[in-house]
């Protein structure tokens, strides 16, 4: 036999080798693993602890299939801050299993749905930055955020997030009805590039829900002050003057109501670029530190520095 003919009968095989492997695993998960999923879960909340740096608990596991692919849904998830005190509570996080774990030889998602969470940020007077009771930046622990930004698909749905900013002394904001999505196209995940899109209904400033979109260009939550991207927001018929208390603008603006559309470019942790298509109306701003404000009763048109 050539060795043109050996080579061309393995490469027969090689197709029939993966569907065996596949087979396989499939009887594994299917008639092994889901019905001892439970025997389990203090395995795979101790690789999670593991990766987060923190103590995380599961409460249940439930499993089904979502076509081929394994779905499971964790219930009654904690996350305990550095006292050991539970700092965040998740009733429901759902995810299918990519075929792809078995040759990559770790975990990955072709789906993770993360439903209803609540969660409280708190800045306080220093600057730190508080997610539920977790200091955001203590000692860097990245390999669960890593771990969950090369994941194909990400979404938190119907969340609500309570902003508490003690160094403005700002009253409390609420985020309703957050919705986001992180999503890593394989072809595109290679060069480290991650798209999202984001809705949310504020507690105060509009009853029309801000969306958002954008990407951005980065792997490493560590690393994450050399990440650089871009983000569209839109805003309808808002009182822009009242975020004033938590944002600072670029103009002292007094009053103002209407729709905005907004691009901004950042790189460095900053934003480099900022264009505003708006179309305001009862506008009331003071420029350069003037006394007398200027008034309008309809203002449109680009801004941009």
């Amino acid at each position: 036999m050539t060795t043109v003919k050996k080579i061309t009968r393995w490469l027969l095989y090689v197709p029939l080798a993966l569907l065996l492997i596949f087979v396989l695993a499939v009887i594994v998960i299917r008639f092994i693993v889901f019905p001892n999923i439970d025997s389990y879960k203090d395995d795979i909340a101790a690789y999670a602890t593991k990766k987060a740096g923190q103590k995380i608990t599961i409460g249940d596991i439930n499993t089904s299939w979502d076509g081929i692919s394994p779905h499971v849904v964790l219930k009654n998830i904690d996350v305990f801050d550095a006292e050991n005190r539970a700092a965040l509570h998740l009733d429901d996080v759902a995810a299918n299993v990519s075929w792809l774990s078995i040759p990559l030889l770790q975990p990955r998602l072709s789906q993770l749905v993360i439903d209803k969470p609540a969660l409280t940020v708190r800045r306080k007077t220093d600057g730190s930055i508080y997610l539920a009771g977790i200091n955001l930046a203590g000692e860097s622990k990245p390999d669960l955020p890593n771990w969950l930004l090369s994941q194909s698909e990400i979404r938190i749905e119907n969340a609500q997030l309570l902003w508490l900013d003690e160094l403005r002394k700002a009253p409390p904001l609420a985020l309703k009805n957050l919705n986001l999505s992180l999503r890593n196209p394989a072809w595109k995940s290679l060069f480290g590039r991650h798209e999202f899109k984001f809705s949310t209904v504020p507690s105060i400033g509009t009853t029309q829900a801000i969306t958002a979109n954008g990407n951005f260009i980065g792997g490493d939550i560590s690393k994450i002050a050399t990440w650089h991207g871009s983000i569209n927001a839109n805003l309808k018929q808002a009182d822009l003057s009242v975020w004033r208390a938590w944002l600072d603008y670029p103009v002292n603006l007094q009053t103002g109501t209407g729709n905005a559309q907004l691009t901004l470019d950042f790189a460095s942790a900053k934003f480099e670029k900022v264009t505003i298509n708006t179309a305001l109306s009862n506008v009331s701003l003071l420029l350069n530190n003037q006394t007398t404000p200027l008034i309008a009763k309809q203002f449109s048109g680009d801004i941009g520095w």
